[in-house]
């Protein structure tokens, strides 16, 4: 047995996305390997039988392929791929094996030459195939200038100009399309200065629903509806279902076409944009929407964060086989469960629970396949199986607290990663509960080294989420390992604003950035100290991302005598300038400091970091992204350019051709150089052997 290292990051084997096949006997899933030589990723699609035995491959194209669609008679799989050295393409192969065909026009060229395809979905009739793409750019329209033709000037009269992880926008929109299977020339189904997603096929076939942003204010706003559409494209405009009412999506025609549910929430107005999203449905030609889960005081498809993570996941929604009730994923304490809710009566039920993160699941008849990831695990497929319908009972519970296990047979699938992790001594870690403010309990984890011995002094690092709409708990965390395995203990909690612990929790944090959360950190700090006599109180570490890079800066001028050494990575210094540079800050500030800057400007800056700058005394790594559209790196260079005009001892790497999840998704290389220098930080400044 061995400790981690920063190369088993590439050594990791990931699973994104999955589905059953239509009798719920095989799984398709997406693995995805890293090439650390040629420093990229590929991702391919891999069958396993429900009854166990090997994975074996379907593709072995050195591609990047996802979102695997089982036609409904089982014999085809549909997915995107970029093996052609282009954008994706739609490709379908048999799922017996074989070679893999594109889905293209009569002559033989791309669907679509100049734009990805996303989002496929099979027909019931498994003839046609709906999927989303983006439209060809619209011609310049600017009355005060005439533009030449190869003109590389960007030019943009709205917000949402840009956006993280994709880059500023072309001016194209994502609009859905039609297909028949065998190939031919796609039919456009919507259209209009808005982007579509999330298309999903009536059960006739007739309709096709889907989710967009087309209110008149969708510039300044994040509220979406469902809408339906006739799938022959002779049906006229779309119809739209939902009131306007927040932002909706995951959108699930129920058996017999009735009705759609949906996930989403309805902005309350003493919790807006924080409100936890919940289960709904609409009748499917229109009506009142109805709630399931608003007195389930838990976010609807909340997960636990992560460094080794799959995008593409299925929704975290589902119609049970019979139509009688529906399966969600909710996130509770730093674990996420599959829950069940029937619409006759809305009562919740525990179908799969645990100390874990379930990431995803898909239902078929009586089965149930879920991604499973916890401290000790980056992620496996494992099968549910009952002798009775998913739909059937089990502990009903119509409260959060009363939620019990449902035995049912559970056994894992898959062990794509057993070689890696069968050499590595990896820690569990352990829960602790914090008294904070007003009778509520925060909880944490304390991740030790692999050879802990309770009679050592060991320095302490102290790690803050992002988000802050978000938790840690179950997910697996690399860098926590790779911390241990140099002898550090970890600290990580989940203050108030972070999910998992009902909606007074989460919005408790509202206007009160710098305030409550502090507070909470800093409890759990002590917490941990007070009661932990191989901890060292002057050798702590503090580090975090995101919004953890924002409070990690508050806190080192706030509290600058507490910390040997910090590192921030992705953050931000000063809320008035993080409002204008990001792709959407801005809106949650809003809400989160109630107005835009010029309205409340004392406030602003009052919790911005850079107020108290000139306080901060620990060495500090200041690392980022330099396509970060998320929180811009101009927040970095003003942390550095300040810190180091006064004399501190202060290091900025800057990472290029890198957004906002390098940690999670950037280049290989990359990813291993942040570990190599986030463990050097530490090792210099906050070292084990004193």
């Amino acid at each position: 047995m061995r400790m981690i290292t920063d190369a088993d990051l590439a050594a990791i084997r990931v699973i994104g996305e999955f589905a059953l096949s239509p009798e719920g006997e095989q799984v398709v899933f997406v693995l995805t390997t890293t090439d650390y030589d040629a420093n990229t990723t590929y991702s391919n699609l891999w069958l396993v039988p429900v009854t166990g035995g090997e994975p074996r491959p379907l593709t072995v194209a050195k591609a990047k392929e996802s979102a695997p669609r089982w036609s409904p008679d089982g014999t085809r799989i549909a997915f995107t791929s970029d093996r052609g050295g282009g954008k994706r393409e739609l490709w379908i192969i048999p799922a017996d094996g074989g070679e893999a065909q594109p889905v293209r026009r009569p002559d033989d060229t791309p669907l679509h030459a100049d734009a990805d395809i996303a989002e496929p979905q099979w027909s019931p009739d498994g003839s046609h195939l709906v999927y989303t793409a983006k439209t060809a750019r619209p011609p310049n329209n600017d009355p005060t200038h005439t533009v030449a033709e190869d003109s590389d000037v960007k030019v943009y009269t709205q917000l949402g100009y840009k956006m993280d992880g994709v880059g500023f926008w072309d001016g194209g929109y994502k609009h859905l399309f039609v297909v028949l299977a065998g190939g031919g020339e796609p039919v456009q189904l919507t259209d209009g200065p808005w982007d579509d997603a999330n298309p999903v096929w009536s059960p006739d076939g007739s309709r096709i629903a889907f989710v967009s942003r087309r209110t008149f204010d969708r510039e300044y706003t994040a509220i979406s509806d469902i809408f339906t559409v006739a799938a022959n494209g002779g049906g006229g405009d779309a119809t739209q279902l939902t009131p306007s009412m927040g932002p909706v999506g995951n959108p699930q025609w129920s058996p017999d076409g009735a009705t759609i549910a949906f996930t989403g929430h309805d902005m309350p107005p003493d919790t807006g944009p924080t409100t936890n999203d919940m289960v709904w449905t609409i009748p499917a030609e229109g009506g009142a929407p109805i709630c399931y889960t608003r007195h389930y005081d838990r976010e609807v498809g909340g997960g636990v964060m992560g460094d080794v993570v799959a995008g593409g996941i299925a929704p975290p929604l589902q119609w049970t086989s019979d139509g009688t009730g529906l399966l969600f994923l909710v996130g509770d304490r730093g674990t996420t469960s599959i829950m069940h809710v029937p619409t006759r009566d809305s009562y919740v039920t525990a179908l799969a629970n645990g100390d874990r993160n379930i990431v995803g699941f898909h239902a078929v008849k009586g089965t149930v396949v879920m991604l499973v990831s916890t401290m000790t695990l980056p992620g496996d497929l494992f099968i549910v199986q009952g002798n009775r319908p998913v739909a059937a009972g089990g502990a009903i519970a119509d409260t959060v607290n009363e939620v019990r296990d449902l035995t049912l047979n559970e056994r894992q699938l898959t062990t794509v990663n057993a070689d890696v992790l069968a050499d590595l001594q990896l820690s569990k870690p352990e829960r602790v509960s914090v008294p904070i403010d007003e009778g509520v309990t925060m909880d944490g984890w304390l991740l030790h080294p692999p050879d802990f011995d309770p009679t050592r002094q060991y320095p302490l690092i102290l790690d803050i989420h992002g988000g802050p709409r978000g938790q840690y708990g179950n997910g697996f965390m690399h860098a926590f390992h790779r911390y241990a395995a140099e002898g550090y203990v970890v600290a990580y909690f989940n203050p108030r604003g972070s999910t998992g612990y009902g909606q007074a929790f989460t919005s408790r944090l509202t206007g009160d950035w710098g305030g409550v959360d502090a507070h909470d950190v800093l409890a759990g700090l002590d917490h941990v100290l007070e009661r932990r006599p191989y901890l060292s109180d002057t050798r702590v570490g503090l580090t975090g991302g995101s919004y953890g890079g924002y409070l990690t800066n508050w806190l080192l001028g706030t509290q600058p005598h507490r910390w040997r050494a910090a590192i921030t990575e992705r953050s931000t210094i000063s809320r008035l300038s993080s409002y204008g540079t990001s792709d959407m800050i801005w809106r949650s500030l809003e809400w989160e400091f109630g107005g835009p800057w010029w309205e409340r400007r004392d406030f602003y800056w009052d919790r911005s970091p850079i107020a108290h700058i000139q306080e901060i005394v620990a060495p500090l790594l200041i690392i980022h992204s330099e396509q970060d559209h998320r929180c811009t790196i101009s927040e970095a260079e003003q942390l550095f350019t300040a810190l180091r005009r006064r004399g501190n001892d202060v290091v900025f790497v800057r990472f290029p051709d890198e957004s906002h999840g390098l940690s999670r998704g950037g280049k290989p290389k990359h990813r291993r150089e942040r570990l190599e220098r986030l463990v050097g930080w530490w090792k210099k400044y906050l070292p084990t052997g004193e």
